[in-house]
């Protein structure tokens, strides 16, 4: 076997993806030279496109090892190596030689011709073959999985990178290419585990608070496959949203529209419904998104277990769903007690992300991105919700980025991180994903696409009702365990206790020793006593029920005190144990009293399960019972199903005693209604109920009214309806104006053209001129001759698709056909001057003046006959 096939042979075994794409790597003798000494490879000189010649020599038999090298390899565990070049091979080969048994070294090779030359001419089994080798091209689909697998390594100062100085010379934009993607990557993991370590605490907290709702609450695997094959939009609430949310009622019913929460209080006021949205955010303020919007009920949603329970799980009015979206250890812990919920992969730190998983979730094989501008210029949403969430000094100095079309914006830092978890994310997409915000920055992967073009191409299909469907999905009840539950969380008390106990013994016993240390008797029996008993109780470090609180014990296994210490420092072990065994007694007392908080919630869950299954049918005071105990702990969706249920019951008595037995019961149940509709937001209802009570107070007899006590505050809370609702009517007729303008502004295929030309889609650009010069020369001989105003503007539309139609052909390089586009504009230009109407003799001079100028870029300077021949024609 050759030395080429051997080293395929191991390449195909280890690093399979780079060995099929050698086979298809063709050597050009001409840019690669070979100098050899004593029949090895002694020189490679490398020519690049610009003609510089590039020398790469092998190195001497003794490695000169840098100095940061050495620092990171004398630190304890694991070390990770990346190497930029792979060069001679000789380089990495040594670099093995001095690592440790457990190390990782990464490769990266931006120039594989170079490459390939190297295993045609050296034999690389052993490096190849050695598993701590790992190795990777610099294009495209570089593998940087090392940085997720190895993060902890990395950010705790195990990681050197290193490089070949010739071989970044030999492709400088390949190398930084990779380097760019390497920072954006571990910038992606920093931000997840500061997530983690900031706010791993609150989402814990918000699911165990929420646990009670989400055994009730339908799992969004009801929603799994739902639509399959279908297009979805994402629609976030980017500044772009403006431009093409119109489109969106285009889209309904022909694609599966799904929005993020904070893009709710620009697309309901607009009459956008969208079928479903997505909510995340563990934060009572996200509850801003859905104030005072009487049109929640009719909109499904998808949360998270950790949102803010008290603003979106307990209060929402129509369908919801729970994504259990943090597969945490207290999930795991707790989830064989209820029916499976399913679980939308959350890969990314937005809802956008969310919302896209949950695209792929129903079955979509065609996604369109839009208002994800990532990046902003003056506000950073869509109507009005920056101003909820931000103030105006948070979005002054933020980082620069150039967006689709060259202009410079402002981005946030985390903007950049949610843009590197969507283009890793797309390329292992199974289908196909458009960027239709037609703004932003550039996502790879994606295809810049307006909206209007991704509906024509991508949602012909059958119309149906999706936001039936989905609230249909909700009805059926979810299926618990709730005895079970209980009893395995108070089993868990006692368990929890002794390792608090156990960990004080040591803190109590360590800080002896501390004592008997400063008195300089750490030799006396009385500490070697001491130590003994805490040896004995250490192994409370290692009780499995501890993984149980991961999410609250980043202190304990942490990144933070690993990256805070270094294995150099003096570290005091006594002040070290003391740190330790405290936070721990914290977490778990802390964690005891959510766990007792959580078990009487679902005792008293169990209590109302009770009430439902006594003897006989269920009644007007028992679903009033049930409906003021939820009331009462502020699950406001759940007492509006009861108190519903109980005015319900009461429709149906036909008989004057029947009615008057439960009268006092049934005005209770709607003054009730009317509290839970206006926190719900739900005020139309509120306002009927309001006005029909009072109409009951009018007409009913006197008998039948002294028996209950009318609604308090009828009418002070009937003018805060009325108020409401003006304030509502106002907002919605002021997006509904904002949306007709952006109609009559979006224009069609002539606009398409800019936009495809601005974002460099010259096929596209080409074709959507084409398009707008068939449409309009096709209106130009249906128009009333006489409609001078009319035959203007489209003659003057029709110039401007020609001559965005030549910018498109100078862009293409080809220039015949980009003259002859010139041509025909000269043509209707000389059209236009026929038309003696106010400011078109000026706007032909400007049409003229602008076909000149790019005839000359096409010919450069035209002669003077070949100008006048051009203008006369015009």
């Amino acid at each position: 076997m050759n030395i080429y096939k051997r080293n395929m042979t191991i390449m195909a075994e280890r690093f399979p993806e780079i060995a099929r794409l050698l086979e298809s790597v063709v050597v050009d003798n001409n840019k690669v030279n070979i100098c050899r000494k004593e029949d090895a490879v002694d020189e490679v000189v490398y020519v690049r496109d610009d003609d510089q010649r590039i020398s790469l020599k092998r190195l001497s038999d003794v490695l000169e090892v840098p100095e940061r090298l050495e620092k990171v390899l004398s630190k304890k565990g694991r070390h990770i190596i990346l190497l930029l070049g792979f060069g001679l091979g000789d380089y990495p080969a040594k670099l093995l030689k001095i690592m440790g048994h457990d190390d990782v070294l990464v490769v990266c090779e931006a120039v594989p011709d170079l490459f390939k030359l190297m295993i045609e001419e050296v034999d690389f089994a052993e490096v190849f073959g050695d598993r701590r080798l790992r190795l990777t091209f610099a294009d495209d689909n570089a593998d940087l999985s090392f940085v997720e697998s190895h993060h902890r390594d990395i950010v705790n100062g195990r990681f050197c990178a290193l490089n070949q100085s010739a071989c970044l010379r030999m492709n400088p934009t390949g190398y930084e290419k990779f380097r760019n993607k390497y920072r954006e990557e571990k910038r992606l993991k920093d931000s997840m585990i500061a997530t983690g370590i900031d706010r791993g605490a609150d989402f814990a907290d918000a699911f165990l608070a929420n646990v009670p709702l989400i055994i009730r609450c339908p799992g969004v695997i009801r929603l799994k496959g739902m639509f399959k094959g279908r297009p979805a939009i994402v629609v976030s609430a980017g500044p772009s949203l403006e431009k093409n949310m119109h489109l969106l009622k285009q889209a309904k019913g022909r694609a599966i529209i799904i929005a993020v929460d904070v893009a709710v209080p620009t697309l309901l006021p607009s009459g956008i419904m969208p079928d479903i949205v997505v909510a995340l955010e563990a934060n009572r303020k996200l509850g801003l998104a859905f104030r005072d919007n009487p049109l929640l009920k009719h909109v499904p949603f998808v949360c998270s277990g950790e949102v803010d329970g008290g603003t979106v799980l307990s209060q929402h009015p129509g369908p919801l769903f729970v994504n259990l979206v943090s597969q945490h250890s207290l999930l795991h812990w707790m989830r064989r007690f209820w029916e499976d919920k399913g679980h939308v992969w959350q890969f990314g730190g937005s809802v956008a992300h969310s919302a896209f998983a949950l695209a792929e979730y129903v079955g979509a094989t065609s996604i369109a991105l839009v208002g994800q501008d990532l990046s902003f210029k003056e506000k950073l949403h869509a109507g009005d919700v920056s101003k909820l969430f931000y103030d105006e000094e948070d979005l002054k100095n933020k980082p620069l980025v150039t967006d689709i079309f060259g202009e410079s914006k402002r981005t946030m830092p985390q903007f950049l991180t949610f843009r590197t978890s969507f283009e890793k994310h797309i390329k292992h997409f199974h289908g196909v994903v458009v960027n239709a915000t037609e703004g932003g920055i550039p996502i790879e992967g994606a295809i810049n696409m307006r909206l209007v073009d991704f509906l024509d191409e991508y949602c012909r299909v059958p119309e149906i009702n999706a936001m039936a469907m989905i609230a249909g999905a909700a009805e059926a009840e979810a299926v618990r365990d709730l005895d079970g539950l209980i009893s395995h969380l108070e089993n868990s008390i006692p368990v929890f206790d002794e390792i608090a106990k156990k960990a004080s013994k040591i803190i109590r016993y360590t800080r002896r020793i501390s004592k008997l240390k400063d008195l300089g008797r750490l030799d006396t029996p009385e500490a070697g006593h001491l130590v003994h008993k805490i040896e004995t109780l250490e192994g409370v470090a290692d009780d499995p029920s501890l993984r149980i609180l991961a999410p609250y014990r980043y202190r304990l296994e942490s990144y933070a005190r690993e990256k805070i210490l270094d294995d150099t420092d003096d570290i005091d072990a006594i002040e070290e144990s003391l740190e330790y065994y405290s936070e721990m007694v914290r977490v778990v007392r802390k964690f005891m009293t959510k766990l007792k908080i959580l078990i009487h919630s679902l005792q008293r869950e169990k209590g109302f399960e009770t009430i439902l299954s006594d003897s006989g049918p269920v009644g007007i005071e028992a679903y009033y019972k049930l409906g003021k105990i939820y009331e009462d702990i502020g699950i406001a969706n759940t007492a509006a199903g009861f108190f519903e249920a109980a005015a319900a019951e009461f429709a149906k008595l036909t008989d004057q005693e029947s009615m008057r037995s439960f009268w006092s019961t049934i005005v209770e149940t709607y003054g009730a209604l009317v509290r839970i509709y206006m926190k719900q937001h739900r005020f139309y209802e509120a306002r009927e109920i309001l006005l029909a009570l009072g109409q009951c107070g009018l007409t009913s007899s006197d008998e039948m009214m002294s028996e209950a006590q009318p609604v308090a505050d009828t009418f002070s809370l009937l003018k805060v309806c009325e108020e409401k609702i003006r304030i509502w009517e106002a907002k919605t007729e002021r997006f509904s104006q904002s949306l007709r303008d952006a109609e009559c502004k979006y224009g069609s295929h002539l606009e398409s053209g800019g936009f495809y030309y601005k974002t460099g889609d010259y096929g596209k650009a080409e074709e959507a001129y084409l398009k707008a010069i068939e449409d309009r020369c096709a209106l130009e001989s249906a128009i009333d001759q006489e409609d001078e105003s009319t035959r203007i503007y489209n003659l003057s539309t029709i110039v401007s698709a020609h001559y965005g139609l030549a910018h498109t052909y100078v862009a293409l390089g080809d220039t015949p056909k980009a003259v002859n586009a010139l041509d025909s504009a000269c043509k209707f230009v000389k059209k236009m001057g026929i038309i003696k109407t106010v400011g078109t003799a000026r706007l032909v001079e400007e049409f003229k003046e602008m076909i000149s100028d790019l005839r000359e870029q096409c010919s450069g300077p035209c002669s003077e006959g070949v100008t006048g021949t051009a203008m006369t024609n015009s």
